[in-house]
């Protein structure tokens, strides 16, 4: 029996598809590590390169204001970008920036409540309690909560 390759090594070694996009995302890594320190702070950590595809960056921002901020910057960064040595010279040939906005996830506001269901004999005790007890509101709540139990026969 063979031992397990590390991914890795399968990711690299399979299809020439598949090694080109590796390789892109290596780049585009690599990009986003030389991008940063020109934006500064806090800028930089709204900011990730998304994509460079025939001479245009493209950088995604988390908000519509952080990407305004960025266009003030965008000249200033293509003639730096322009200027720095890069292994394939993908920079050298940089012809524009584009900027594209895109929130991060957010967890949704109304996540509906995981149900909880109680014992049998906690659901009989609930509902003992609530055939004592002399305010109506509160019995009928009672019996609402003892309703919940997994198999009120346990």
């Amino acid at each position: 029996m063979k031992s397990p390759k590390p991914l890795h090594k399968l990711l690299c070694a399979s299809s020439d598809a598949l090694s080109r996009v590796l390789g892109h995302a290596q780049r585009l890594s690599a990009l986003d590590e030389k991008l940063r320190p020109l934006l500064g702070q806090p800028l930089a950590a709204h900011c990730r390169v998304a994509n460079l595809r025939r001479g245009t960056l493209v950088i995604q921002v988390d908000s519509s204001a952080w990407a305004a901020r960025l266009r003030y910057q965008v000249p200033g960064l293509l003639k730096t970008l322009r200027s720095r040595q890069d292994a394939d010279g993908a920079l050298n040939s940089l012809e524009d920036i584009q900027i594209k906005i895109l929130p991060p996830a957010q967890v949704p506001q109304n996540r509906a409540a995981r149900q909880v269901r109680m014992s049998g004999e906690s659901a009989r005790l609930i509902e003992a309690v609530a055939q004592s007890t002399d305010d109506p509101s509160l019995s009928s709540a009672l019996r609402r909560l003892a309703g919940r139990s997994r198999n009120p026969d346990e």
